[in-house]
């Protein structure tokens, strides 16, 4: 029990680093190069990667859109950055403005998806309960 307390307050720990961080973009000159051929992607930075969770950002550029899929994990999605934001979670769509700090529990046999109508990126930080 003492253990878990302990890794919820690490997780939590983490959780706020990254979060204070997360308008901090680290793109490398190929992933620009591939960006200007190919058009704009969702680019994924994984942040923490252990035995527990694995934790990454998704930046999502304006008009990019994820297809409704599920996971082999359960998930915490936390939103990084403002943003306006379509939520897909099972049979609910919600379209509007989203605030950085709103989370989300995903179960793992949970359809999703994610997408920006937006004019600006936005950050998703998203936690894989292993």
């Amino acid at each position: 029990m003492i253990r878990q307390g302990r890794d919820r307050v690490a997780l939590v720990s983490v959780l706020a680093v990254l979060l204070s961080s997360a308008g901090h973009t680290h793109t490398s000159k190929a992933a620009s190069r591939e960006q200007a051929q190919n058009g704009p992607r969702i680019s994924a930075t994984r942040l923490v990667d252990n035995d527990r969770v694995s934790v990454s950002r998704l930046t999502f550029p304006p008009g990019m859109r994820e297809a409704v899929h599920i996971t082999p994990q359960d998930l915490v999605v936390i939103q990084a950055s403002a943003g306006e934001v379509e939520v897909t979670l099972a049979d609910q769509t919600v379209i509007g403005r989203v605030d950085a700090g709103k989370t989300w529990y995903v179960s793992k046999v949970t359809p999703h998806a994610y997408s920006n109508v937006g004019q600006e990126p936005f950050d998703l930080l998203v936690v894989f309960l292993k």
